[in-house]
């Protein structure tokens, strides 16, 4: 990509998270900058130069309640993306994505879903103590429906040569069930303790892990505001103790070869944004 390209697509990412923060100030709902979008406020106050998204993570109800009012909104601009609104989509996360644009990534090039441009949003969720024991056990269960569903919607790319061939045996088996059980399923796992006194919270749906990702309630709190490309974003109250958890020494900067944002990017189409 060139560098032209790279900060139009910062421009339609930021103007979506600028619209989520208006919305959640309108319906009194908390979100937080997170992952590296939150190091990138305090590092170099706005996007970490060579990566190209931004996350954002939710508590379980306020998240559940932003879903539906985007939906609601039945916006012409942007498509609200997870497993009710787009079937093959194959993460447990929400993406928001602008209509009329394009961000291909490579692993997923071959599925039937929507690919425009975006920015996720990951449910927080409660636990009552970190059992690590019961906590794999939940991720590695949902783990396995998440690759039943991919082996339903026929995307076997990943797999090994032998697990191929199992899941063509099983791909029968799996529409036995409405693809209705299984969202609802991996929601019932990751959600059921958030109606309970709980000490923590954790993200289930980070690539980097349960266990770098759980904290005390109060990490989180009631958020601080952090500078993000020339705007005021909610953070985690405490975000130093997340930061610290994540990337260690967070002000130091990764060797060069590091330095790219984990996408294997194949295409990109800024659609009309491309001109303006």
């Amino acid at each position: 990509m060139d560098n032209n390209t790279i900060e139009k697509l910062k421009d339609i990412e930021l103007e979506i998270l600028i619209h989520i923060d208006k919305l959640c100030k309108q319906h009194n709902l908390k979100y937080y900058l997170v992952g590296g979008t939150l190091l990138g406020a305090i590092r170099h106050k706005g996007f970490i130069p060579w990566d190209d998204d931004i996350d954002i993570g939710m508590m379980r109800d306020d998240y559940n309640k932003l879903i539906q009012i985007l939906i609601e909104e039945k916006s012409n601009k942007y498509f609200v993306q997870n497993f009710n609104t787009d079937p093959e989509y194959p993460r447990y996360i929400t993406k928001v994505r602008v209509n009329g644009t394009q961000f291909m990534e490579g692993h997923l090039e071959n599925y039937n879903m929507h690919h425009g441009i975006f920015i996720d949003i990951f449910p927080l969720d409660k636990i009552k103590e970190k059992n690590e024991k019961k906590l794999d056990f939940r991720v590695n269960f949902t783990n396995k429906i998440l690759t039943l569903r991919t082996v339903r919607n026929n995307h076997t790319e990943h797999l090994s040569k032998n697990k191929k061939i199992l899941a063509k045996i099983i791909r029968p088996l799996t529409f036995l069930l409405p693809l209705s059980f299984y969202n609802k399923l991996i929601d019932y796992i990751y959600e059921y303790e958030n109606d309970k006194d709980c000490k923590y919270v954790t993200n289930f749906g980070s690539q980097y892990g349960w266990r770098k990702q759980t904290f005390p309630i109060d990490v989180y709190g009631e958020g601080t505001y952090l500078e993000f490309e020339g705007h005021q974003f909610m953070a985690p109250a405490k975000w130093e103790v997340i930061l610290k958890s994540l990337y260690g020494d967070y002000m130091k900067l990764p060797p060069e070869e590091k330095r790219n944002s984990g996408h294997d990017v194949v295409h990109i189409d800024l659609g009309k944004y491309a001109e303006n």
